[in-house]
């Protein structure tokens, strides 16, 4: 984020989620304290890190067995879709790392006009298939949409993901117009979890995370790439990385560890029994949304310019 190539050991890891093979060195850089996994896979070697199970490419809400999970991502669905509407008039909307399309097909039923890319096929054939959307299939810079085309912007658990994010925020920017809006969703490198957890902390997602921002190394790369920052907030994931977590973590001291021929594991924090503690919990998970200390943090941010 810095220019600096000075850095030192952060955390090391391993992909705790889906089992892929390897172990993987996050690094803090001693210029500036933005922390990035070093060395990363190449962009052809990373593709073998996304299956088709990989939790992002979730299919829509209706699809999912549990009733109590359906509520849930059904409720943090509209707390997503408040982010945009609660802030402007339905105009042009833009989803980077489209996924499934749910957030799409929200917004679209809120009166917006959607656009969507994604780079891996069967997200986008769940799109297309299911939702109807117009989803490019590739890099949002191959997609190349007109400037200032867009009136707000979505990288959902994105930023993390991209090999280069300041020419990534500068492709957004010029895509949107001034007084757009950007919103993304993003691990929190200062949230208590991170700092709880230490390596077994579940939003490292070694190695498919390249990145894991603070609101400080945020803030920069934002004022460096033409936008204003707006705010950070902590209000969803809360639960679940505090609950995968914890998973995680009991998973190692018995010495369990995911291999990638494994039927597409369970996550504690949408069981039945995990609601109990989900309730126990909320005292604990109020406060960090209020303090802005949850381990996803919502960034806020306004184009510059004219």
């Amino acid at each position: 984020m810095c220019g600096s190539g000075r850095n030192r050991p952060y955390v090391r890891t391993w992909d705790r989620s889906h089992g892929q093979p390897g172990e993987f060195t996050f690094v803090a850089c001693r210029g500036c304290g933005h922390v990035y996994l070093n060395p990363r896979p190449t962009q052809t070697e990373i593709t073998a890190y996304y299956p088709e199970t990989y939790k992002e490419y979730v299919g829509p809400v209706e699809h999912e067995a549990s009733a109590l999970v359906r509520a849930n991502r059904a409720w943090g669905m509209r707390k997503r879709v408040r982010l945009f509407t609660s802030r402007m008039k339905p105009g042009r909307f833009l989803d980077v790392g489209c996924g499934s399309g749910a957030l799409m097909a929200a917004m679209r039923d809120q009166g917006w006009e959607v656009h969507g890319e994604d780079t891996t096929p069967a997200a986008v054939r769940l799109a297309r298939e299911h939702f109807g959307l117009d989803v490019f299939q590739g890099t949002l810079e191959e997609a190349n949409y007109p400037d200032a085309h867009f009136d707000a912007v979505v990288l959902w658990n994105v930023i993390e993901h991209v090999p280069d994010p300041p020419a990534t925020l500068r492709e957004v920017a010029r895509v949107t117009r001034p007084g757009g809006i950007v919103v993304m969703a993003t691990p929190n490198v200062d949230s208590f979890e991170a700092h709880i957890f230490g390596s077994r902390w579940a939003l490292w997602e070694a190695p498919r995370h390249f990145n894991v921002f603070s609101p400080r190394t945020m803030d920069r790369v934002l004022e460096q790439t033409g936008w204003r920052s707006l705010g950070h907030t902590s209000q969803i994931g809360t639960w679940f990385a505090l609950a995968t977590s914890v998973q995680y973590a009991l998973e190692e001291r018995r010495g369990w560890r995911p291999k990638p021929a494994d039927p597409e594991r369970v996550y504690w924090e949408g069981t039945a029994v995990a609601q109990l503690a989900r309730l126990a919990a909320v005292p604990y998970t109020w406060l960090t949304d209020k303090l802005g200390e949850g381990s996803t943090m919502i960034v806020c941010a306004e184009r510059v310019g004219s």
